[in-house]
């Protein structure tokens, strides 16, 4: 049985509140955190206790990694998702719901929002939640760490943030703790309106984390994302009991605030090998899967014990992700301050434009689709996904065209020796590094030095994990990666972050081509600050026909989740990371 989620473009809708709320100064109506809606059949009474499987592929994020709110890398996200919680949720419609905030108000014409915090959160240690844990978790974590919210939120407020290592300060988020029965309150003040701000504020892109377990410790960082020894402690609806190469397994919170409270007991999170994963779950040894592959899906569409969810809205920050390719467009190793300013050197390859455009050209993506995906996506059509319907415009990247390849390379003094040998210009060989993960970045790797190799261009490829990966983004080691790139519902959350000047930080899965247009930058900046849904779909156009014609990255395939899991499970909510927030087993 299949069922697919419910997808829409949030922005103008978003906007639309946004202008009353500031038009008027009164809060923003939120409804209730406690009743959202499930995907499952809502008839059937829940059974409390039980475990729950995830099928997680292997091999397993690293032990003492998961900290949602100092790296975006979607594997520990998805994986640490039930611990935490931020201060707004987003439902199945892509709708902004109240989390640990109960209520929020927009003022200035919406340069100011106010969250009023709940008062009956504890972390899992027994720690009540504080003002002052969201203000730091921002200052110390998100805004230094995390590659969408510190590429978005950051150079939006009314003053900067203080950079590390300085000590974390950021004077445009102010907290206000409870006194007698006035509540707690959180305050973030932008240079100009700010409309994203409600979609980014969740357990994906704002991770609440407790300042006290950093006490005379350095803070957080995508290296050293807790304190040594220090087991992962939020406020989600389930702890963390242990972590090794085989599994994570977390608890029932037993304090949450959440309305009900989490129905299952347990849940083990296990490394399954890809290859392996569809058995398993056919067979009952896990109950979920985050991702089906296309040669599997028919197998398990057929079977009336699974149920198959296919949406553009994941976990772990995968909404709205397009398949991509980072060049480097400055020498391995460059440091990204000294790309930043552009005082680097260019790569000696990937530097010049015409390249770009020729290993465009060589690559025949009428049948990635089915090559790469086995038919689960499209062709994206785009830097921005087509998901985000208000702000996509078809801007692919160069057509297929092996013999205009040539002549490009021709003219760049790229000389080829002979059919199917490797070009050559002043004694060096074309020979690129392509770095990416296992899967479907792997499979893209494949079909794309296949297509190369025709035009004597030589792909090595080397695939890495999370953390090798990640450590690519501070030495710029590479020339060429292949990655997800994870859109959210709005352009700021997910897009500038590729884009932008001040997005060249060294900070994973932020602008690793190094890309640096200052007319790209003011168009980001002025649609940040626009109210004017129509007005922003333009200027994200105009955005989107320089970053075709400058080339930074390749922007080839648009994927869709397809997930998996037992009909004996129900309450499941598989657009979000608390997916078994209110799930339960009859069996």
């Amino acid at each position: 049985m299949t069922a697919v989620s419910g997808r829409r473009s949030i922005g103008l809708l978003l906007a639309v509140a946004l202008s009353a709320a500031a038009c008027s100064g009164t809060a923003e109506p939120s409804p209730d955190a406690t009743s959202r809606p499930t995907t499952s059949a809502a008839q059937v009474e829940p059974v409390q206790g039980g475990t729950f499987v995830v099928g997680l592929n292997a091999p397993l994020p690293a032990q003492g990694i998961l900290n949602p709110a100092v790296s975006t890398q979607g594997g520990m996200q998805q994986a640490a998702g039930l611990l935490f919680n931020g201060l707004v949720e987003i439902d199945e419609n892509a709708e902004p719901v109240p989390e640990l905030a109960t209520e929020w108000e927009i003022l200035d014409d919406g340069a100011t929002y106010v969250f009023t915090l709940r008062d009956d959160v504890v972390f899992h240690d027994g720690t009540p939640l504080t003002a002052e844990d969201v203000k730091w978790t921002y200052e110390a974590a998100l805004l230094r760490n995390h590659a969408r919210t510190q590429a978005s939120i950051g150079p939006a407020l009314a003053e900067p943030c203080a950079p590390a290592p300085e000590p974390p300060s950021c004077p445009s988020i102010e907290a206000v703790e409870a006194s007698g029965s006035t509540p707690a309150t959180i305050t973030f003040r932008f240079a100009d309106a700010y409309g994203p701000l409600l979609q980014q504020l969740t357990h994906t892109e704002g991770a609440i984390l407790p300042k006290h377990v950093w006490d005379g410790q350095p803070p957080p960082t995508a290296a050293l994302p807790w304190p040594e020894g220090q087991d992962p402690v939020g406020t989600g609806p389930f702890r963390f009991v242990s972590h090794d190469a085989s599994e994570i397994v977390y608890e029932r919170n037993p304090d949450y605030f959440g309305t009900p409270q989490p129905y299952l007991d347990r849940v083990v999170q296990r490394a399954v090998e890809p290859a392996a994963q569809a058995q398993a779950l056919a067979g009952g040894e896990i109950d979920w899967l985050w991702g089906v592959s296309g040669q599997d899906l028919p197998a398990l569409e057929a079977n009336p014990d699974i149920e198959i969810d296919i949406g553009s809205q994941s976990a772990g920050g995968s909404t709205n992700c397009v398949l991509k390719v980072v060049f480097n467009l400055f020498e391995r190793g460059a440091d990204p301050a000294t790309v930043r300013e552009g005082s680097a050197a260019p790569h000696p390859i990937l530097g010049d434009l015409a390249v770009r455009q020729a290993i465009a050209h060589a690559l025949d993506t009428d049948v990635y689709v089915d090559q790469v995906l086995q038919g689960n996506g499209t062709l994206a059509s785009s830097p921005i996904s087509s998901q985000i319907e208000f702000a996509h415009k078809d801007d692919p990247i160069p057509a297929f065209d092996p013999d205009e390849a040539a002549r490009l390379l021709d003219e760049a003094g790229w000389v080829s020796p002979g059919e199917g040998e490797v070009r050559t210009r002043d004694g060096q060989p074309l020979v690129l590094e392509m770095v990416h993960f296992a899967g479907n970045e792997s499979n893209l790797a494949t079909k794309m030095s296949q297509d190369l190799a025709l035009v004597g261009v030589e792909l090595r490829l080397q695939q890495v994990d999370g953390s090798g990966k990640t450590a690519l983004y501070g030495d710029r080691d590479f020339d060429t990666m292949v990655v997800s790139h994870c859109q959210g519902t709005d352009p700021e959350i997910g897009v500038r972050r590729f884009y932008h000047t001040t997005a060249i930080t060294g900070a994973p899965f932020t602008n690793g081509a190094g890309y640096s247009n200052p007319e790209v930058d003011a168009l980001f900046d002025e649609a940040a600050a626009e109210v004017d849904q129509e007005v922003r779909s333009d200027l994200y156009g105009q955005i989107q026909d320089l970053v075709v014609a400058d080339l930074p990255y390749l922007w080839i395939l648009e994927t869709v989740t397809v997930r998996a899991h037992t009909v004996d499970c129900q309450g499941l909510r598989p657009y979000t990371g608390h997916f078994l927030e209110a799930a339960f087993c009859d069996r």
